[in-house]
This record gives structure tokens, C-alpha cells and sequence, in this order.
């Protein structure tokens, strides 16, 4: 599995990002398997999703460098936590990439592949007032920001009951191939503001974010 790009995004925080090349049994020799990884493997039907979940985790072990035993878990909400090692992650895949954020603190990452016709569901995610702020020019590549930013907020969030367009705000934005947008998740009495960085990659759109 060739690693494809390394970001420190802090101090104590970084991302990694792979390019998915490998077969579904060397992977599978790389991690050492718990009852629970057994079980949500296992009822993985589709051969993308299960190459997503080998090469995330075998991602997660190569970063952390450890040959003890990684307790990854999901909670109520279907979020990701690390039982047995005190550090937060968030994990996301799409196409031929997979990638992972660690950090001591909540974060969110989102990787999505390019979709030519994404403007048809845009407005699923994107507000009236944000949809009057994009233009023409980058038009396709904005709205893959929007899409991934927002799913990079949902995850530090962290809960579901989420509306992208009334409780996850991105504020205007000149796109750049890299770059940071204000994003915002207002739900019930939870506010908080954050910057979301993103870069485009190859033909995806890559974003992140960590609590300040």
C-alpha cells in the first residue's frame, strides 16, 4: 500500500493519505483481527467497501507504528473512537483513496471523488444563501468543497439528526486548489466555529479540521 501524501496539521495532529493497490488477503495479513472486526467485516458485501475498511485499519496501524492490538471501536452514533489508545481519529475513503486524521483532539477529515453531476443533490447540502454566493468560475470544484467540508464537520460533530443545510455553514470562499473556509455547526444549544482546510487532489476533494 503506497502511502500517497502526509500532512502535519498541527503539533499534535496529522493526516495520511493512501492509494489503494493491494489484494484484499495481504491486507489481511497486516492486522491483527478482534471478534468485533471479524463480525463488521463479514457483513461487508461489496468488494470497495471492504478494501475501504482493510486499508483504512491497516492505515491506522502503520500510523500509530504499533504491534499491539488496536481497539477500534464505533459508538452510538456510528463515530469511530480508539478504545485502548488516547488519541482521536477520524477515518473517510472514496475511489482509490483512503485517509485518516489523528489528533489529542475531536477532528473530522472527508476525501470524495469528483462528481460530475453533484449539482443535481447540491442543494441537499448547500443552504439558499450559500447556493447565492457560488458562481461559475470553479462551480464544480466549490460544490465538492461544500460537500466535503460539511462532511468533515458532520464527523467532528460527531452526532447524527444533522441537517447540512441549517446546521453546518460554510462562509464565502474564493477557491483555491488549497485552502480554508469557516465552517460553523449551529444545533441546539451547541455552537461552535471552526476552520476547515481542504486541497484538491488529483480529481477528489480533500478537507479537514481539528478543535482549536
Amino acid at each position: 500500500m503506497p502511502l500517497y501524501k502526509e500532512i502535519e496539521v498541527d503539533a499534535n495532529s496529522r493526516l495520511a493519505i493512501w492509494q489503494i493497490d493491494e489484494d484484499a488477503a495481504d491486507l489481511k495479513w497486516e492486522l491483527q483481527w478482534g471478534q468485533e472486526d471479524i463480525k463488521r467485516f463479514s457483513a461487508l458485501n461489496d468488494e470497495q467497501r471492504s478494501m475501504h475498511w482493510l486499508c483504512s485499519r491497516v492505515l491506522l496501524r502503520k500510523m500509530l507504528n504499533t504491534s499491539k492490538f488496536i481497539d477500534l471501536q464505533v459508538d452510538e452514533f456510528g463515530k469511530p473512537y480508539l478504545k485502548n489508545i488516547d488519541l482521536k481519529l477520524s477515518i473517510s475513503h472514496s475511489g482509490k483513496f483512503v485517509t485518516v486524521l489523528l489528533s489529542n483532539k475531536d477532528c473530522g477529515v472527508d476525501i470524495q471523488e469528483i462528481e460530475p453531476n453533484i449539482e443535481r443533490v447540491a442543494k441537499k447540502f448547500i443552504s439558499t444563501e450559500e447556493w447565492e454566493n457560488i458562481g461559475e468560475d470553479d462551480r464544480l470544484d466549490i460544490i465538492h468543497v461544500f460537500w466535503s467540508a460539511k462532511e468533515a464537520l458532520y464527523k467532528f460533530y460527531g452526532k447524527r439528526k444533522i441537517d447540512f443545510r441549517t446546521h453546518l455553514t460554510l462562509y464565502p470562499f474564493r477557491f483555491a486548489e488549497k485552502g480554508v473556509v469557516t465552517g460553523r455547526i449551529e444545533k441546539d444549544k451547541y455552537s461552535k466555529e471552526l476552520p476547515v482546510y481542504y486541497r484538491k487532489i488529483e480529481n477528489y476533494i480533500l478537507a479537514y479540521t481539528v478543535a482549536k
